[in-house]
């Protein structure tokens, strides 16, 4: 089972203003650079279901438009982690003032090595595909947790297996947002981990490495 990378990690539901989270505001207010610096940026297609377009800083994607900023990794170090979440942190200080809706923390992993007994333990007992040839099956399922929604997505394909994990919060409370970011990534990849474990017997997660742009 494989955590890919570049698919949105963080996203952030807003009224943002993409005008001004372009590269240049983005290197000199989050990350720090000096006004003027030449700075690497790169540019990358984002792995997730509808492809964007994610321009790149150390390792940290962004997207932005309107109504959420998605924040991307490149690889799964803890090094990154730590500071996407600092990135986090300094978005939401710095333009403290952007009206905020929910947010969410999430994770997609591919099997492309198809086991039956994997199927089997995600499939229905219905007898559709006794009846027609099935390309695709998608089972979705909601589950509670103490501080946020688990929005679980399992899609079975003639290429591979995947879980999409959505963490969402209805609200982003400012006032509390250095408890609920510092080692939120670390903390839902430890309960998708265990989600495998408990529901699915996996317990080989590879954190896919990518390209640290």
């Amino acid at each position: 089972m494989i955590l890919n990378v570049l698919t949105p990690t963080v996203v952030i539901q807003g009224f943002w203003n993409p005008a001004v989270l372009q590269p240049p505001w983005v290197a000199v207010n989050l990350f720090e650079y000096p006004s003027g610096e030449a700075i690497q940026i790169s540019i990358a297609r984002s792995q997730s279901k509808v492809s964007k377009e994610v321009f790149i800083i150390d390792g940290i994607g962004f997207y932005v438009d309107n109504s959420r900023v998605e924040i991307y990794l490149t690889n799964y170090s803890e090094n990154l982690i730590n500071k996407a979440e600092e990135i986090v942190l300094k978005l939401l200080n710095t333009l403290s003032h952007t009206p905020l809706g929910g947010y969410g923390i999430n994770f997609i992993f591919t099997e492309d090595n198809i086991e039956e007994s994997l199927v089997d333990a995600m499939s229905t007992n219905e007898s559709i595909n006794s009846h027609y040839q099935i390309i695709q099956q998608v089972f979705s399922t909601h589950i509670k947790f103490p501080d946020c929604i688990l929005k679980l997505t399992r899609t079975i394909s003639d290429e591979n297996v995947t879980f999409d994990f959505n963490y969402h919060h209805e609200a982003l409370d400012l006032d509390n947002k250095e408890t609920l970011f510092k080692g939120a990534i670390n903390k839902y990849l430890k309960v998708s981990k265990k989600l495998f474990l408990d529901v699915y017997s996996i317990n080989e997660i590879v954190l896919e490495t990518g390209q640290n742009n």
